[in-house]
């Protein structure tokens, strides 16, 4: 469990870095709404999770959850841990309003 959190973090945290700082990405990043990019963001975020906990189960872990509940309580947990970072780190190195 520990694994699908510390990557669904990592990659959470490079989308951040990425969306903000990255030339091409930013401009068309900015031309959403705010509304837009927090629901554009959390969907992102949801799916690096749930890719993030079956990969670990299927494609490079091997370590899959006992049942379906313990399949969403662990996408929970990496959802969570994933969101947190991606806005930490959104918030620490957003660029100043100009």
């Amino acid at each position: 469990m520990n694994e699908s959190m510390s990557i669904a973090a990592i990659v959470a945290t490079l989308i951040a870095l990425l969306l903000e700082w990255f030339p091409g990405l930013a401009g068309w990043w900015n031309g959403f709404s705010e509304a837009q990019k927090r629901g554009i963001m959390a969907a992102t975020v949801a799916l690096v999770s749930i890719v993030t906990v079956a990969g670990n189960c299927y494609v490079w872990g091997e370590v899959c959850p006992a049942d379906w509940m313990d399949f969403l309580y662990q996408t929970l947990l990496a959802f969570l841990a994933a969101a947190a970072v991606n806005q930490g780190v959104h918030l620490l190195t957003k660029r100043p309003a100009a």
